[in-house]
């Protein structure tokens, strides 16, 4: 998606790229949480974009993808004293047909 067709993201585009990407990043961390205090801890690794830093490609996906650093450390801080790690990497731009 080029500059574009950020433009012309829909509120419905919006909410599925944000449900797809970062709500479910939350959703999945919050139902990994019980098992994973039971088990006496874990690790939870969760996969962002460089691109958002940088505000390359559409305005959801940059939105998205710089959300999961908050949502990262937010969680980080409620279950690191369950012994649960949460990180977020974060890889660089790749040069693809949709960048």
């Amino acid at each position: 998606m080029g500059a574009e067709s950020s433009r012309r993201l829909t509120v419905a585009e919006w909410h599925k790229v944000m449900d797809t990407n970062l709500t479910s990043v939350f959703m999945l961390s919050q139902a990994a949480y019980p098992e994973m205090k039971k088990a006496g801890g874990g690790k939870i690794i969760n996969v962002g974009s460089m691109a958002s830093y940088l505000a390359i490609g559409a305005c959801g996906l940059c939105r998205e993808q710089g959300g999961d650093h908050p949502v990262g450390s937010c969680l980080r801080r409620r279950m690191g004293e369950d012994n649960i790690q949460v990180n977020t990497i974060l890889p660089g731009y790749i040069d693809t047909d949709m960048t």
